[in-house]
């Protein structure tokens, strides 16, 4: 009504009194990422997987897209789809070879073919990560070296 107070809208400060950032859109690629995740750790591979691949698509260069790359081949692997868990491990490792998944991808990508039943090519990858890190990334190690004693690579 006519006359009467009313709130048109509200700035937020931080502490030191700047005004604060407004909530981020869904086309601010940190909340995208941030939506594929929290999907994924619900379990809801289908919608995380759509997430995923449109950030990729979106943002392919982003600090985050290696991540999203990863993790995008985790949804794969969780729901024992190993075919395109072995290919998006694998492009994760070409694509960004820097990245700190680097030595995650190779183990995923090594069980993954395990998972196709492909033993001669996981070994390969089991391999391939122990020679490229040999001094790093201990429970990554540990785990392939586990891997590999089940299924009996030299």
């Amino acid at each position: 009504p006519a006359g009467s107070a009313g709130i048109l809208g509200q700035i937020t400060q931080r502490p030191d009194g700047a005004p604060a950032p407004g909530p981020a859109s869904d086309s601010d690629p940190a909340t995208q990422y941030d939506q594929a995740f929290t999907a994924l750790r619900t379990g809801d591979y289908a919608s995380a997987e759509s997430r995923f691949e449109s950030f990729l698509a979106a943002h392919p260069t982003h600090g985050l897209a290696a991540n999203a790359k990863y993790w995008l081949g985790e949804s794969y692997y969780a729901r024992k789809d190993y075919e395109k868990a072995a290919r998006t491990f694998a492009e994760a490792y070409q694509q960004y070879p820097k990245s700190p998944k680097t030595p995650d991808n190779l183990l995923k990508l090594a069980m993954s073919l395990a998972g196709m039943g492909n033993k001669k090519d996981a070994c390969v990858a089991f391999a391939q990560l122990h020679h490229e890190y040999p001094d790093g990334t201990g429970p990554v190690l540990a785990r392939a070296a586990q891997e590999m004693k089940k299924l009996g690579c030299p």
